[in-house]
């Protein structure tokens, strides 16, 4: 199996690599299983997950501060003003559950890192609204100190929203892929890779 690995930078795909599985580690793919199958059972976070280090704790899903839930429940609630907190806790509970299949964290001394999966048999549509985001945040790191008055903001806007969108486009045409927080290789970040095409190829066989 192949998968794309995916660091973007600026709001660009600045890193694309192929991985193949049989080129990868074979006992740290064997222990990313083992890591997700217990993540999967229940497990909320498995904290140091190689014997011989190094320090970590891996998630899955997306973190979020309690204010952050607060937060995004009022605003759920506010655009669905027809529903009720019943409705707003099963979105959540289907938001929560996709979020496990497409999104993991590696914690180190109080910082998270976050990579973000894009499944071979993911619809378009849906890899296009989740990474809209990832890839706008991106860009907007990086070109927002750029811009001066309000037409420009407008003109900055629009063009970034067609940039961003390209880039997504670009994130489909990848799949199977994941987008790593850097391209960086200490011994976290190759776990995280071999973690993030372990879940790729377990989600394919599971489909097959």
């Amino acid at each position: 199996m192949i998968v794309n690995k995916i660091v973007l930078r600026g709001g660009e795909i600045a890193v694309r690599q192929e991985l193949r599985t049989e080129d990868m580690a074979s006992d740290l793919l064997q222990r990313a299983s083992e890591v997700l199958s217990a993540l999967r059972l229940g497990t909320p976070l498995v904290i140091n997950p190689l014997p011989d280090g190094p320090e970590m704790t891996i998630s899955l899903g997306m973190r979020r501060s309690v204010q952050d839930e607060r937060d995004a429940k009022r605003g759920w609630l506010e655009r669905h003003t027809e529903a009720n907190a019943g409705n707003y806790e099963r979105h959540r509970a289907r938001q929560t559950a996709h979020d496990r299949k497409v999104t993991f964290n590696i914690t180190y001394r109080g910082v998270s890192v976050r990579y973000e999966l894009i499944p071979s048999d993911m619809p378009t549509a849906f890899v296009l609204a989740g990474q809209f985001g990832t890839i706008a945040g991106s860009y907007i790191g990086s070109q927002l100190r750029q811009v001066g008055g309000r037409a420009e903001l407008d003109a900055w806007r629009a063009e970034g929203v067609k940039r961003i969108r390209a880039v997504a486009l670009e994130c489909v045409e990848l799949r199977p892929a994941f987008i790593a927080p850097s391209p960086a290789t200490d011994r976290r970040s190759i776990f995280g890779d071999h973690f993030a095409v372990v879940m790729l190829s377990s989600d394919a066989a599971s489909a097959a």
